[in-house]
């Protein structure tokens, strides 16, 4: 498993380089600022199932997409609005990230692990094999893998939970790596910031070098 001071991390995505926004096109992020009423009115776009408006005018240099992608790519419209927000972010020069789901475990992990020591047991390897989460999330991630081309950067978490023997952890030297079956807690997250630092550093640098 990848640690928080692991520096290497898989990624896939286009050459580090942001493309140059296109001008004249509703696209110029530098138009208007980031108001909290801005937020509100793309938070509600998005609540509503459309891509993200981005004739706002923000200025932004990377934009992060996470989610719970299983339950977004059941809505009929989820090819449409994934695509139609990379590719209006791509024409905006902006470098696009999307984080891959983490694996969904079938208890509540800190739940299980009190439970354990109240009775005095050890949980033992709590989580499940990585590739059934894998053949889980075959389809959606084949999905997002298919729109982001050329667009976004893919990121998977898996190397920060995944042992060796193919295992997806959900305690890590006896600490829960979720606040719940499905969301991070404080400690999992952590373990996934050099991932971020990492690929954010490489966009800054490759903009560095324009």
């Amino acid at each position: 498993m990848a640690s928080d001071r692991d520096g290497a991390w898989d990624r896939e995505g286009p050459p580090l380089r942001r493309s140059e926004p296109r001008r004249g096109e509703g696209n110029d992020l530098r138009a208007t600022p980031f108001t909290e009423e801005v937020f509100e009115d793309e938070r509600n776009r998005m609540s509503r199932g459309r891509p993200i408006g981005l004739n706002v005018g923000v200025v932004l240099g990377a934009v992060i997409l996470g989610g719970v992608w299983e339950g977004y790519a059941r809505h009929e419209s989820f090819d449409h609005c994934l695509q139609t927000t990379l590719d209006r972010l791509h024409e905006a020069g902006i470098a696009t990230i999307i984080v891959l789901d983490v694996a969904y475990q079938s208890c509540d992990v800190p739940l299980a692990l009190a439970r354990s020591e109240w009775v005095g047991r050890t949980t033992g390897s709590l989580g499940l094999p990585a590739d059934s989460w894998r053949a889980q999330r075959e389809h959606v991630n084949a999905t997002i893998r298919r729109l982001a081309k050329g667009k976004a950067f893919i990121l998977d978490p898996a190397p920060a939970f995944v042992s060796e023997d193919g295992f997806w952890h959900a305690t890590i030297d006896g600490k829960a790596v979720y606040f719940d079956e499905h969301h991070l807690s404080a400690f999992g997250s952590m373990r996934l910031r050099s991932m971020f630092e990492q690929i954010l550093s490489e966009i800054t640098s490759a903009d560095d070098g324009k």
